[in-house]
């Protein structure tokens, strides 16, 4: 589900009140706080659903702040963590009795269950992730040590940043076929960022490795998960997630790897007589369409072109 709202075309004696209405309907609900007139508040908010609970929402604004308060609260509303990201200026927060200010490309995590109050002095471009409460609980025992707090400066940091920054700018709709492999990458970065140290760093790469045998031997089945793999390997789901992020990657971006190159391969044979559509099929694709564009975006040629001449 996309939706859009823009200021630009409200009248300004209706502009404070149809953004608040508008950032209620893409988060929850809050109270912004403009800092200057209405006449000049030309802002635009962009809301993108994926799966798992995950949503994405894109500001665009002049500088203004945004609380949510205790009768905010007594609203209701899912318990959900927001992972922010700034794309343009700065970002400052208070919650917990704690305030950090956020630069550009820094991550930040706010907590919805309690009141806060986020403010940008100047423009801003913020991309903001919103991760329902329970899953990040999962990742780690105490989530809340994270909030209002700089986030460690790491590669699993930078590689969601800039993964929550690319979705952000994704012009499009995002397709149905493909919410759920995008919620798979971000959850599966979770884990790095916010979890638990690993205790033992040769047994996660191990894992990793045992991952990466069982996608080879079974990539050709559409429907394989990670509940699939981990079962298979003996591990939770979250330990899976947890081993690869800390290699900076994902199952989906490992699968989806395979299958490409897998996929490459057979059309680059000249023993190969099977159309593209099936090649996808054999590779674990149930869409031939969802295939060109994946081996489109990874080799930069169409499946056709590389049929031997």
């Amino acid at each position: 589900m996309y939706q859009r709202w823009s200021t630009e075309c409200i009248a300004p004696a209706r502009r404070v009140e149809f953004w608040r209405d508008a950032v209620c309907d893409a988060f929850l609900a809050m109270t912004p706080h403009l800092i200057g007139s209405a006449h000049d508040f030309v802002a635009q908010l962009e809301h993108r659903a994926l799966d798992g609970g995950l949503s994405l929402n894109t500001v665009t604004a002049p500088g203004h702040g945004v609380e949510r308060t205790a009768s905010d609260l007594g609203r209701g509303g899912a318990a959900v963590y927001f992972v922010n990201v700034n794309l343009q200026g700065a970002s400052r927060l208070r919650q917990f009795g704690r305030e950090v200010t956020v630069p550009a490309g820094g991550l930040l995590l706010i907590d919805s269950s309690a009141p806060y109050l986020l403010e940008q002095s100047g423009p801003i471009q913020l991309a903001s992730l919103a991760v329902p409460a329970t899953a990040l609980q999962r990742v780690s025992t105490d989530i809340s040590k994270w909030v209002a707090r700089p986030v460690a400066q790491t590669a699993a940091a930078s590689l969601l940043a800039a993964q929550v920054q690319a979705l952000a700018r994704w012009p499009h709709a995002i397709e149905p076929q493909e919410a759920g492999v995008i919620a798979d990458v971000l959850q599966g970065l979770l884990p790095a960022v916010f979890g638990e140290p690993a205790a033992d760093t040769a047994a996660g790469r191990y894992l990793v490795r045992r991952v990466r045998a069982l996608i080879a031997e079974r990539y050709a089945e559409s429907s394989l998960s990670p509940c699939d793999v981990a079962g298979i390997a003996g591990v939770s789901v979250r330990s899976l997630h947890a081993a690869l992020a800390r290699e900076g990657t994902s199952f989906a971006a490992e699968l989806t790897a395979h299958r490409l190159v897998r996929a490459r391969a057979m059309l680059h044979s000249p023993l190969c007589r099977d159309s593209v559509k099936a090649v996808a099929l054999r590779c674990g694709y149930v869409s031939p369409a969802h295939f060109t564009r994946s081996f489109r975006a990874r080799f930069g040629v169409t499946p056709g072109a590389c049929r031997p001449h």
